[in-house]
């Protein structure tokens, strides 16, 4: 692992996936660890969440989501 300015620390693939050996976990790391919005578990594929771990895709955090109630007529 490297550490880098700024807080954020480097993970090579082999050091995260001996943390993380289900899908649960990889799921429940990125969204309470690192506070990421992400699908329900049942429909949230893992190819997903390894490219939001990797930064391949754009994290959104779950602050700047807001839920809207939308009236049906």
């Amino acid at each position: 692992m490297n550490v880098q300015p700024g807080g954020k620390v480097r993970v090579d693939a082999q050091a995260f996936g001996a943390k993380f050996q289900s899908k649960r976990e990889v799921y429940r790391f990125l969204t309470h660890d690192c506070g990421a919005y992400l699908p329900a578990y049942q429909t949230c594929t893992i190819y997903h969440m390894k490219d939001l771990a990797s930064g391949k895709k754009t994290r959104i955090k779950e602050t700047a989501v807001k839920h809207m109630t939308v009236p049906h007529f």
